[in-house]
């Protein structure tokens, strides 16, 4: 038997649970009627940015080694809703991403939309599970939002994770990591720009 070296993949397949194929059969529909104008589809999600380096690979001048700096700072939590015609909304905080944080966000984003049908993908994390979050869906729903649950350990059925890895690994410019300010900036930058400047093709 031939071996080759190369990098071992994690994977979450074996975790997926029985209705994995029901729930992604049931996502393929609402996009199939999001083409007949029924509604809009929004992915929404949290990542935590901070000093540290998340830079596996970078492009370097043979021979030169590009060092970042890395400092131990707080965490800059956000929470990201957009859809694949690249319209995003960024909310940000210093502190926990709790419940009462994300339903902020996420009541803000109705006002901001409260003339569409809206369909928010999101994943079964316990902070969208707590009895707090599931007491404001019917209210949403009203507002013309529905909650749409990912199965579990099915991060690849939310766009949203595109937008995170190209924001840790393809956009960034090497200073963000600098100071706290430079990192702030640079999250605002994506979100002033997103669409325009910072683009992901789904193709």
């Amino acid at each position: 038997m031939d071996f080759i070296w190369k990098r071992v993949r994690k994977s979450l397949i074996k975790k997926r649970p029985d209705n994995y194929q029901e729930k992604k059969e049931q996502l393929d529909n609402l996009k199939e009627s999001e083409k007949e104008g029924n509604f809009k589809i929004y992915y929404a999600d949290g990542s935590i940015f901070n000093l540290t380096p998340s830079v596996p690979y970078a492009w370097q001048p043979i021979g030169v080694r590009i060092e970042l700096p890395s400092f131990r700072s707080e965490n800059l939590n956000l929470f990201g809703i957009f859809d694949a015609d690249k319209d995003l909304e960024l909310y940000s905080v210093k502190g926990s991403m709790t419940s009462e944080v994300i339903i902020s966000f996420i009541d803000d984003f109705c006002k901001k939309k409260k003339d569409e049908e809206i369909a928010l993908v999101i994943d079964n994390a316990s902070v969208h599970r707590s009895k707090l979050f599931k007491s404001k869906e019917l209210e949403w729903k009203n507002k013309g939002l529905t909650i749409f649950y990912l199965p579990t350990y099915s991060p690849h059925l939310n766009l949203i994770e595109h937008l995170w890895r190209f924001m840790k690994y393809e956009w960034l410019d090497f200073n963000i990591y600098d100071c706290w300010d430079n990192l702030v900036k640079y999250v605002e930058n994506i979100a002033k720009n997103f669409g325009t400047k910072y683009i992901i093709n789904f193709s």
